[in-house]
């Protein structure tokens, strides 16, 4: 192998033997003497070490558990690559996804970050975007989810690792946003038509709870990343979050089925669309319809009287209480 690896392909893991076992098989067929392969764990309960012993395989074991994100980011500080490929434990790579990689850095060295078509939001032809502009038009506001799949992006390392402090310091669910986001500063962004992973993982709502992703990710507006594409990513916020009353209906509802919740979710509800509606031009109209539910929310007759007037098609619409633990 080179001295210097054009690609690192970073796996970090933590507790799920059988899943990583299959993305690396995915993997290691596909090694080149251009590409390393680190695997970081999260001090699983059974190390890696003890069930994977190969010669192309690197393991860094943490000695205590730094959390999901912490342990994603950590990958950039142990890669040696110019270019980092952070694949789940519970993906896999396709067939031609390390070729495809290799092929799109020779061609666009100078990019600091890629996005990749994958299953959840197709990209019709590969574009490179530079400014906000060019990136607001291709990062659109109804592929928002299926850009958030880090298995589905590639970032240069030298650009990821002058952004990691934010990273770092925004606690987010998706730590990689933070990075592309940033790079888009001042640095080409690729959206290409190529995919490079297969997706394996549960439904998304059933693997995160919600309001911990809400909560996170609305402290990303507060990022230096320039108004026009804080006021756009404000929008893909809104439109991946679904609907302002829908959630305002779940709180509600928590009212009367854990009180317990009730302050935590009150105040994710009230920071959340907060943030959000101050990206737009009628805020304090936004703003003033948000306070006025959270009057209801406060107020205990109000809040039973207006619950009691909802339809049972509008009870339907809340998260199932099975998959978020919040509504009993």
């Amino acid at each position: 192998m080179n001295k210097t690896p054009t690609l690192s392909i970073a796996i970090p893991t933590y507790n799920r033997r059988d899943d990583l076992l299959r993305c690396l098989s995915s993997v290691l067929p596909q090694l080149t003497d251009d590409v390393e392969l680190l695997v970081v764990d999260n001090a699983s309960d059974i190390p890696v070490s003890s069930f994977v012993d190969h010669p192309r395989v690197r393991i860094v074991r943490n000695p205590i558990n730094i959390g999901a994100v912490g342990n994603l980011l950590r990958t950039f500080e142990l890669a040696n690559a110019d270019w980092v490929w952070l694949i789940g434990d519970d993906d896999e790579a396709n067939p031609t996804g390390v070729a495809t990689i290799l092929s799109h850095i020779a061609c666009l060295p100078e990019a600091g970050h890629i996005f990749f078509s994958n299953y959840m939001g197709v990209i019709d032809t590969t574009q490179i975007a530079k400014g906000d502009d060019a990136f607001i038009a291709c990062y659109r506001v109804q592929d928002f989810g299926a850009r958030l799949w880090m298995s589905g992006q590639v970032l240069n390392r030298r650009v990821a690792a002058g952004n990691l402090r934010y990273a770092y310091a925004y606690p987010s669910s998706s730590p990689q946003l933070v990075l592309a986001l940033l790079a888009a500063r001042s640095e080409a962004v690729v959206f290409s038509e190529s995919e490079i992973a297969i997706h394996h993982s549960a439904a998304y709502h059933e693997m995160w709870d919600p309001y911990t992703i809400y909560d996170q990710m609305t402290q990303m507006l507060s990022l230096n990343i320039g108004g026009k594409l804080r006021s756009h990513m404000a929008r893909c916020f809104f439109s991946f979050f679904s609907n302002y009353d829908k959630h305002f209906l779940e709180v509600l509802h928590t009212r009367f089925a854990d009180a317990e919740r009730l302050n935590e979710m009150r105040r994710i509800f009230m920071l959340r669309w907060q943030a959000i509606f101050s990206c737009f031009d009628n805020y304090q109209s936004l703003l003033a319809d948000l306070h006025g539910k959270v009057a209801v929310l406060d107020n205990p007759q109000h809040a039973e009287t207006y619950y009691a007037q909802l339809s049972e098609q509008q009870k339907s619409m809340l998260w199932p209480s099975a998959r978020v633990g919040y509504v009993k």
